[in-house]
């Protein structure tokens, strides 16, 4: 350990190193009667200058609580608990752009990898937004039954893929709770439903290597997808499930030592 650092008056929730790793972004959301919610900016990161304390630190008061947070070059896309976006200048703290993307909490951000330009959000007001970075224009609006934990772009960037569901909380109040993921060709046309999990899921992500990914659910199981590429060349007017691999159900070695070799 070569920094500990205490956060007073605050939780911190979310920590983001940027692409080079000299700055580190961590949103503190308030608690108590002086707590404020607030950005810490530490600049100049490395080894020797966070064992001796002689970073920079730069304090971006806020405030709404952040849900979401990622580094877009130099500069901090934030996500917030009201639905609000913004893209924060992480030097002098400027606002550069800012919009009422959604009516709920931004849960998640994702950037698509090859057009640079181009993120998705995820939101509780059940809604994935595709936005322009540079000028914060809609591109695609990508709509689920049930709030959105999860959107994020497929291997190739032709696709997105949404995921989320009620909280057990929630759950109680209707008869009704969707699982699935829902998986949709840019443009908004919907061309699969993903099953397997029981309860909300919380994250997804795909392999470096080949087609498949992993999914993460309340339910205590993650599980491995295979990509049907026959599936995929079929009439896609119909939604089709894809291939459910593996689930886990312990932290075993045996177990992890399997999902490696499917992976």
């Amino acid at each position: 350990i070569i920094l500990k650092k205490e956060i007073e008056n605050g939780i911190p929730k979310i920590v983001k190193f940027n692409k080079s790793c000299d700055k580190l972004a961590i949103s503190i959301n308030s608690f108590g009667k002086n707590g404020k919610n607030k950005i810490l900016v530490l600049s100049n990161i490395s080894k020797e200058s966070l064992s001796s304390n002689t970073f920079i630190t730069n304090e971006i008061m806020i405030e709404t609580p952040v849900t979401a947070m990622e580094w877009n070059n130099e500069d901090l896309l934030v996500g917030y608990q009201n639905g609000l976006i913004n893209l924060i200048n992480s030097s002098n703290n400027k606002i550069l752009t800012e919009k009422q993307m959604h009516t709920d909490a931004v849960k998640m951000f994702d950037k698509s990898t090859k057009f640079e330009q181009l993120w998705l959000t995820a939101s509780s007001d059940c809604t994935s937004k595709e936005f322009n970075i540079n000028t914060f224009e809609i591109i695609n609006t990508y709509n689920h039954d049930y709030p959105i934990n999860v959107a994020k772009y497929n291997y190739n960037n032709r696709k997105s893929y949404l995921g989320g569901g009620l909280d057990a909380m929630e759950v109680a109040k209707t008869n009704n709770n969707d699982l699935t993921f829902k998986v949709f060709k840019r443009g908004g046309k919907m061309t699969n439903i993903i099953n397997g999990h029981f309860g909300p899921i919380r994250d997804l992500n795909f392999s470096k290597v080949n087609n498949n990914f992993i999914t993460a659910s309340q339910d205590g199981t993650i599980i491995v997808h295979l990509v049907d590429n026959v599936s995929e060349k079929k009439n896609e007017s119909e939604p089709t499930e894809l291939t459910k691999i593996k689930e886990v159900v312990d932290s075993t070695m045996t177990t992890k030592e399997k999902l490696i070799d499917h992976i």
